[in-house]
């Protein structure tokens, strides 16, 4: 017998796990003098994300203005209410960084300056750096890929989310390697919102929790179609939009969106087409039910 890898068979162990554990028909029911168990609390994390893709006009990503082109679209994206919304008040506390600033270079080439504590500064340190991408001056590429590349292993695996490929240097290679990234003519920013379902429920109950995720999905996939992707089709406003490069845009119901447009555009196209076969057979034979009919 095959085992089946789904909710049904997981329902199922747990049920027979249960069943061994249980002594008797009464075994459920509490003796005299025995206090009821404590329910286990737990959170009920749901996840959406949005993945942008930059592609240099020209150049490579690592320009200033392609730089700057960036992260004026993604301060853009942080400032949407329904950004702050799901970042500031949804999202898991310990899981905000992954939407602000997000899983973006722009972080680290974009720091805001702070000041340092008493000690640091008696220590000859003048100010501190936040990877935050909000920062008013850039830092220079070399320096802020070779200290992504210098750092723990975790931050240096960020290489291979933000570059393609054939561009990750090794780190094995010393820091200035960090060049080689710097050619690459793509890069990839990525911003996960972790939903605590389990807060905006307000209860461990089931039912409720499932109603929490139901809404929670229907209020992201609003703010996807009336905020992201307004921002989105901005950018790539010939006139209006970023100059210097190009930018892609996928995750969380963006594909259904765009595919429900795209639907919707065609509908309309074939509409007109329609209309105008109607007029010219109404032109052609001087009669309204024969154009229909035909």
């Amino acid at each position: 017998i095959i085992r089946a890898d789904g909710p049904s068979q997981l329902r199922r162990d747990a049920y027979l796990e249960a069943l061994s554990t249980k002594k008797g028909p009464t075994d459920r029911r509490l003796q005299d003098g025995e206090q009821s168990p404590r329910r286990l609390e737990m959170n009920v994390v749901h996840r959406f994300h949005l993945t942008v893709l930059y592609e240099a006009v020209e150049g490579h990503v690592f320009d200033n203005r392609v730089l700057k082109d960036i992260q004026a679209f993604e301060t853009e994206l942080r400032s949407l209410s329904g950004w702050r919304e799901f970042c500031h008040n949804l999202v898991a506390v310990d899981l905000k960084y992954q939407c602000d600033p997000g899983d973006s270079v722009l972080a680290y080439a974009w720091p805001s300056r702070i000041a340092l504590s008493a000690s640091y500064v008696a220590a000859g340190l003048t100010f501190g750096l936040l990877f935050n991408g909000q920062g008013e001056d850039p830092l220079p590429v070399a320096a802020a890929l070779t200290y992504v590349q210098t750092a723990t292993s975790h931050e240096a695996e960020q290489l291979r989310r933000w570059l393609p490929s054939g561009r990750v240097p090794s780190p094995s290679a010393g820091p200035g390697a960090a060049r080689y990234a710097e050619e690459s003519t793509k890069l990839r920013s990525t911003f996960g919102f972790f939903v605590d379902v389990s807060k905006a429920a307000n209860t461990q109950s089931s039912q409720a929790l499932s109603q929490a995720i139901s809404q929670v999905k229907t209020q992201f996939r609003d703010f996807v179609q009336n905020e992201v992707h307004p921002v989105v089709e901005r950018a790539h406003d010939s006139k209006d939009g970023l100059q210097h490069v190009r930018v892609f845009i996928d995750g969380t119901d963006i594909a259904g969106h765009e595919m429900m447009e795209t639907l919707k555009n065609d509908c309309m196209l074939a509409l007109g087409s329609i209309v105008f076969v109607l007029l010219s057979l109404r032109l052609h034979t001087q009669s309204t039910v024969l154009s229909f009919l035909s």
